[in-house]
């Protein structure tokens, strides 16, 4: 089982190892529990994966088009450069967002009200609730 995180109403798939058609499914169920649940910001870290078969990064595109009709969306962190190829090759790149880090990642789903001013408060937040992230590491969810 790999090891799920939620920052707010971020879910963070932690992977790892080669993701083969087996644990494609596995993620696949897991990501349709996540979207039954209205859990629609879905980060898949990568850092740890060795190796993607082409079907699950297909897999993935759909889930993300899908998210994005939801207002959420399905993105990528620290993927390896092959992972990167096949994504380009297939044409997943129109779809999947990759970011370097898991913080550019969670923040790229921060929407910042524009023009931004920082310090001013737009009067509907407090400065408190503009930073405040409550982090739950390895969360038990009713997923599986």
């Amino acid at each position: 089982m790999f090891p799920i995180s939620q920052i707010n109403d971020i879910s963070i798939l932690h992977l790892y190892g080669d993701i083969s058609l087996l644990e494609m499914e596995l993620i696949a169920k897991l990501i349709q529990s996540f979207k039954q649940y209205n859990f629609n910001k879905i980060l898949l870290d990568l850092a740890e994966v060795d190796h993607v078969h082409f079907k699950a990064v297909q897999q993935w595109a759909s889930h993300a088009q899908d998210l994005q009709n939801q207002d959420g969306d399905l993105k990528l962190v620290c993927i390896n450069h092959q992972t990167k190829k096949t994504i380009q090759f297939i044409g997943a790149d129109q779809f999947l967002k990759d970011y370097a880090s898991l913080g550019d990642a969670l923040l790229s789903f921060l929407r910042v009200p524009f023009p931004f001013n920082p310090g001013v408060s737009t009067g509907n937040e407090s400065a408190q609730q503009q930073t405040d992230l409550k982090v739950k590491g390895n969360v038990d969810h009713p997923f599986y």
